[in-house]
């Protein structure tokens, strides 16, 4: 049986099919490289899917609405190594409002929405967990 479902990846929309199958048929089990003729296993392919073109840069996720705006939280962890916007500042959908720094790599993190932020709860150099919250844009 053969179940299609749409995956919203970073606000670009994906049709994907999933078959299942039952544990006891042959294709069920892990596929191992052939001692008979020293070819390796196959490797699963990602199925294909064509996305629709983005209309700006993609936001950082996850961004949480609450009743006062969108929350903007650390989709990672890390230590804060730019905060380029402040409270009372004017933002577009797409531009970036914080670099964290993990693991030698510079995340930016995008405004999921126009507006004005309300609030910033972090600093430079400081340290951000997974979902801490880093700004509000009302």
């Amino acid at each position: 049986m053969v179940n299609r479902y749409k995956v919203t990846i970073e606000d670009e929309v994906y049709q994907v099919s999933v078959e299942s199958i039952e544990e006891d048929t042959p294709s069920a089990r892990p596929i191992a490289p052939s001692a008979r003729t020293g070819a390796p296993a196959p490797r699963p392919t990602a199925p294909t899917a064509k996305p629709t073109a983005p209309t700006s840069r993609p936001s950082a996720k996850p961004a949480v609405t609450t009743g006062s705006g969108k929350t903007v939280v650390a989709p990672l962890p890390g230590n804060m190594w730019k905060v380029k916007t402040a409270a009372g500042q004017a933002v577009k959908r797409g531009d970036v409002l914080f670099i964290i720094e993990a693991m030698k790599m510079e995340n930016e993190i995008f405004a999921p929405c126009d507006g004005t932020v309300t609030s910033v709860s972090v600093s430079e150099g400081g340290a951000v967990n997974t979902g801490d919250v880093l700004c509000v844009i009302g």
